[in-house]
């Protein structure tokens, strides 16, 4: 599925900002998802957020979402294989916290639009923000992709974050 579009966001409120111009772009609820689904994920003082359910526990899905959670959209995007590096990137950022908005766009031209309007709304840099979770001493339990703030799925023409 390469017309995936995927962005995190530090809190809920600003992914929601963006999955709304996304919907006002003529997106549909649909094909816009966040995860969590809602904006009521706790932090603590150091931004790590509740552990959300991995979907390897008891077929549970990240985020719980209606349209099947992080889980069901990460499959559709990287496959099945739970060491896929970028995978588990997503679900330690929605755990501490993060919001993962991904987009099936459906299109070439879709997608690009989804990308700008993603970026408009200033993603955090994913990759950045595993390295400084690494620096702190977290461990991933593969090797380190490289995620972008806003990326396709197949990881080709990956958009710059916002403000680079």
């Amino acid at each position: 599925m390469e017309n995936f579009v995927v962005g995190v966001f530090e809190d809920y409120a600003q992914a929601r900002r963006a999955a709304d111009a996304l919907e006002g772009a003529g997106f549909s609820p649909a094909q816009v998802q966040l995860s969590p689904e809602t904006g009521n994920a706790s932090t603590g003082q150091d931004g790590a957020g509740t552990a959300m359910p991995s979907d390897r526990d008891a077929g549970a899905e990240p985020g719980g979402s209606r349209r099947g959670g992080l889980g069901q959209a990460l499959r559709a995007m990287f496959g099945d294989d739970d060491d896929q590096p970028a995978r588990g990137h997503y679900e330690e950022a929605v755990r501490r916290g993060n919001c993962v908005l991904t987009v099936d766009a459906g299109t070439d031209v879709r997608r690009r639009q989804a990308e700008e309007i993603v970026a408009r709304h200033q993603p955090i840099n994913l990759e950045e923000r595993v390295g400084h979770w690494r620096s702190e001493g977290w461990v991933s339990e593969a090797e380190p992709s490289t995620s972008s703030g806003v990326r396709r799925a197949a990881g080709e023409g990956a958009a710059p974050p916002a403000g680079r």
